[in-house]
């Protein structure tokens, strides 16, 4: 079982040396531990991270802040995807 750090995010993300490791890392990652170090410190199974549909609430706001919101949403999308092996 393999939880994600802010180190081995870091290292999947820009480690080149350890591509293969990394790669072999977050196919096998069935675990992320949120709020590191924080006071809600949990460990959560990757398939029961929820992400919230930000579209509607996205929409009723205009200009840079649609276009951050929607930003945060697709980000939280891309990371799932990439935390998954997808």
């Amino acid at each position: 079982m393999v939880s994600l750090t802010a180190q081995t995010w870091h290292d999947l993300c820009f480690s080149k040396g350890r591509a293969n490791t990394a790669q072999k890392e977050r196919q096998h990652m069935e675990e992320i531990t949120r709020a590191k170090g924080g006071t809600d410190e949990r460990t959560v199974p990757v398939n029961e991270i929820e992400i919230p549909d930000l579209w509607h609430f996205a929409m009723r706001n205009e200009g840079r802040d649609q276009e951050m919101i929607l930003e945060v949403w697709y980000l939280c999308h891309d990371l799932l995807k990439h935390i998954k092996g997808e």
